[in-house]
């Protein structure tokens, strides 16, 4: 993994990727049930208003790799991820909070 750091193709797609995720965070946020959304590269918490975040276990069993605590629902993809499968992973997650 430390070898890809110095690889110029894995650190351009990489950037596509955070910034991919970093639109699909942002688009979530305007969801009338989050009150805040903030976004580092591949790292983002979600904070819904007024209501728990779903459970990990509700997560994983949709197929995404998340976690919660209390109101917020905090999501890391890997480096080696694609934006299809952030597509995919954002439309499992959006079907599980609330509108």
């Amino acid at each position: 993994m430390l070898d890809l750091l110095g690889d110029d193709t894995f650190l351009q797609q990489k950037a596509t990727l955070e910034s991919e995720f970093c639109r699909a965070i942002e688009q979530i946020g305007a969801r009338s049930a989050v009150r805040d959304v903030r976004c580092r590269g591949l790292l983002a918490a979600i904070q819904l208003a007024d209501r728990p975040a779903p459970s990990w276990q509700t997560m994983f069993d949709a197929g995404l790799h998340a976690f919660s605590r209390e109101d917020t629902v905090i999501v890391a993809p890997p480096f080696v991820s694609t934006c299809e499968r952030l597509d995919q992973a954002f439309a499992k997650l959006a079907a599980l909070l609330p509108d």
